[in-house]
């Protein structure tokens, strides 16, 4: 019997990374790959954690307090791989939570309020049955890593997407998404993009010129045609996987991208021959047979001759300036509607709202957020607030 306590007591305190005699502030709490199929009581009323982990276990359902005793406190709550149909709203209380893994579970969609967690830096809900993402997504400004990864997406909004300018990864693989937002390209600290197992039918050539992109993954989708235009401005990238689409030529600007470690090409089986063959070699092969091609002469490019056995595809001044500029001009146009909605939502409220100064409080605190640094119109609604509180609920 005394060995079986020994044994409970050793059990319960190696849940805790610190000694149970140093500050709470420190505690971190593991509870992965241990068969649970609840969340113990002692990972609710532990009070002031840092790290929440029950990954790896058989968990169903999550109370609803299983972060209130920590929110204050915990940076990182790892969830993933159990059983979970739904996280708690709750979770999104925490005030200072970094990192939130809930892959691999069996959530239908993320929790609507996932929004207020503002500090959050990296999302992983890869493996759900995920099917859309709720519109408070742009709110988190803060993210660097978000990785949406074989779930059931079929769009990802571009206003959700375009204000997340702090992203360096985004991957949203082995999904059924028709093509990459465009708001993609807006985001310019992004290093890895993957994209693959999708079905994603052109790139645009915005998405070359992201400026500190290191890897793009493209394979596995229904790509016919690459762009013309932009390879020079994408000479930073380390990977390039275009594997298992339907290309039938690549540009001869791809030759440009000297700093190439791996660049898949294969699986695409209307290649020339002898480019199929040079991919199959390796990176090295592939770039030396592709660099006479980005130096060939204008000429040659223009009138889409030949060089050597292979076709080369012919480049447009023209068709680069409207390819840059239909880009851009979407996105401006996107930009535009986001903040016209965020402008029509703020003067309904200002002039039509009839619930009370809390409200109007509510709708000034939400779209202060959303605006940034663009502040006038939110100024005008609060003077029209002003100005309904002072005349109609006589505030003194």
């Amino acid at each position: 019997m005394r060995k079986t306590g020994s044994a409970r007591s050793m059990s319960a305190s190696s849940a805790f990374d610190d000694d149970e005699e140093l500050p709470a502030l420190r505690r971190k709490m593991r509870l992965a790959s241990r068969n649970l199929t609840s969340v113990p009581k002692i990972a609710v009323s532990t009070d002031s954690l840092m790290l929440l982990d029950l990954s790896n276990n058989n968990i169903t359902i999550l109370p609803n307090d299983i972060t209130l005793e920590s929110e204050a406190t915990i940076q990182s709550v790892f969830l993933h791989k159990n059983k979970l149909v739904s996280i708690p709203a709750e979770i999104c209380r925490c005030q200072v939570l970094l990192d939130l893994r809930v892959s691999h579970n069996q959530l239908p969609a993320l929790p609507p309020a996932i929004g207020k967690i503002r500090t959050l830096v990296r999302l992983d809900a890869s493996g759900n049955r995920i099917s859309h993402t709720p519109p408070t997504l742009s709110q988190l400004q803060n993210l660097r890593v978000l990785n949406l990864s074989e779930n059931r997406l079929m769009e990802l909004q571009d206003e959700d997407i375009l204000p997340l300018t702090n992203l360096t990864e985004l991957s949203v693989s082995n999904n059924k998404l028709p093509e990459i937002p465009l708001a993609v390209a807006a985001l310019v600290k992004l290093r890895y993009l993957r994209l693959s197992h999708n079905r994603i039918t052109a790139i645009d050539s915005d998405i070359l010129r992201l400026p500190k992109l290191l890897e793009l993954h493209l394979a596995d989708n229904l790509i016919a045609q690459l762009p013309s235009s932009g390879w020079e401005k994408a000479i930073q990238l380390d990977t390039l996987d275009l594997s298992g689409n339907r290309l039938t030529k690549v540009p001869p600007g791809m030759g440009l991208l000297t700093n190439l470690t791996v660049l898949g090409l294969t699986r695409n089986d209307h290649l020339p021959k002898d480019l199929a063959e040079a991919a199959l070699l390796g990176v090295g092969a592939a770039l030396k047979y592709l660099a006479p091609l980005a130096n060939a002469p204008q000429k040659a490019a223009a009138s889409g001759a030949r060089v050597g056995r292979y076709a080369v595809a012919a480049p447009s001044a023209r068709l680069e300036e409207e390819e840059e500029g239909h880009s851009l001009a979407r996105l401006d146009a996107i930009r535009l509607k986001r903040k016209e909605d965020r402008r029509r939502k703020l003067m309904e409220s200002a002039t039509n709202n009839n619930n009370g100064v809390g409200d109007f409080y509510k709708t000034l605190l939400e779209a202060t957020l959303e605006a940034g640094d663009d502040l006038a119109d939110v100024e005008e609604a609060k003077a029209m607030l002003v100005h309904r509180m002072i005349n109609e609920f006589k505030i003194v």
